[in-house]
């Protein structure tokens, strides 16, 4: 990414961080953040990885909620950042956390067990001659 595209993720991600936060208290979905924010090179668009733990409602459901209140998110960024052009919001659920959850838990059967590998290689291999 350019300084400039980095510069307009820094601001819009400033910008939206309240109203997801918002967004997330109202409808049960927990703590809700926004992890990462990809601009195009024409400042046109703009992805939004979101993540949210600890709800009611799945992460899934929450991008469904935020989608339908892009409108409001929008126009906050308007009111409150000075930009030329107001990107297309496109949101993502950033399942980042959830992917080093799994890698954590590996890492703690490795150490309890350090035959733990050697037994992954196994099924892995039969795995393998089964195909």
């Amino acid at each position: 990414m350019s300084q400039r595209t980095e510069k307009v993720a820094s601001v819009i991600r400033r910008v939206i961080a309240k109203p997801i936060a918002d967004l997330a208290r109202e409808n049960n979905a927990g703590l809700a953040s926004v992890n990462e924010i990809i601009v195009s090179p024409d400042l046109q668009n703009a992805k939004v990885f979101v993540s949210c733990f600890g709800g009611k409602i799945n992460s899934l459901q929450f991008i469904s909620i935020v989608e339908n209140h892009k409108g409001k998110i929008k126009s906050a960024i308007s009111r409150d950042a000075v930009l030329k052009f107001i990107p297309e919001l496109k949101f993502f659920y950033d399942d980042t956390l959830d992917k080093m959850g799994s890698i954590q838990k590996v890492l703690d059967k490795i150490h309890e067990d350090p035959n733990y590998v050697s037994k992954l290689d196994e099924t892995e291999e039969t795995t393998n001659d089964k195909l």
